[in-house]
């Protein structure tokens, strides 16, 4: 966007005081310098690519303006003021790039690909591969898709899922309820129960699948489950 601005001014610019096509040329050239540089292939914040980039630059081009002005915002206790920092260059955006380049390095960050959408973005850690909540909801369902598919012969899992989900809907539903703010009470000792429940069904369901209980008595405590927080979520209304 900034490139498509100052290309469109200094046409006009140039075309108003007669400067002909050389200075226009000469100017686009540096403001597109990093376009240049990037070949596709290669990432503006690597060892090659930068190198490419800083053989590039002038001198004349390397400068940039920084200035921190206050910025007052109100809060509900006191107003608080936050200095935010500007960083401007007038040629080209090489030394903005630069700049935050090694700004980068120094607040210990660095560039990873989304493994959901590709995107590139700035994390503390190799180990976040995902760039937003969007891309972390695609990869709970991938993963609660595959866990299905894997299961989809296993009865006790198959009960157990459904009881929980079921636990979970009537949670939620106290929760809808709540507006006024009455059943904070009820919600808390239901999320507690509820807890409890996912701890036991899990040891259960682990007792089914070594053998030590049977599917049918599974089954019908889980039952006795759905009949136990049906009573709690009607008490709640």
């Amino acid at each position: 966007m900034f490139a498509a601005v100052r290309t469109w001014e200094d046409y006009w610019k140039c075309y108003s005081a007669h400067h002909g096509s050389d200075l226009f040329l000469n100017r686009m050239t540096k403001l597109y310098k990093p376009f240049f540089a990037f070949n596709g292939r290669q990432r503006i914040w690597e060892v090659s690519a930068n190198k490419a980039l800083s053989s590039a630059l002038y001198a004349a081009e390397s400068q940039v303006e920084l200035w921190y002005p206050t910025v007052t915002s109100d809060t509900r206790r006191k107003k608080t003021a936050e200095r935010i920092e500007c960083v401007v260059g007038s040629a080209t955006l090489l030394p903005i790039i630069f700049y935050y380049l090694k700004r980068i390095e120094e607040w210990g960050l660095l560039f990873q690909q989304c493994k959901v959408c590709g995107s590139y973005f700035l994390t503390t850690s190799k180990h976040y591969e995902l760039c937003s909540d969007e891309c972390r909801k695609v990869t709970a369902i991938q993963a609660k898709q595959q866990f299905k598919e894997r299961n989809k012969d296993d009865k006790a899992e198959q009960f157990y899922e459904g009881t929980y989900q079921y636990w979970y809907n009537r949670l939620r539903k106290l929760k809808r309820n709540n507006s006024d703010g009455k059943l904070e009470k009820e919600i808390a000792v239901l999320t507690a129960v509820t807890k409890k429940f996912r701890t036991e069904a899990v040891k259960k369901k682990a007792d089914v699948k070594s053998g030590k209980m049977k599917l049918t008595e599974f089954r019908a405590w889980l039952l006795e489950q759905q009949n136990l927080v049906d009573g709690m979520v009607k008490r709640g209304k």
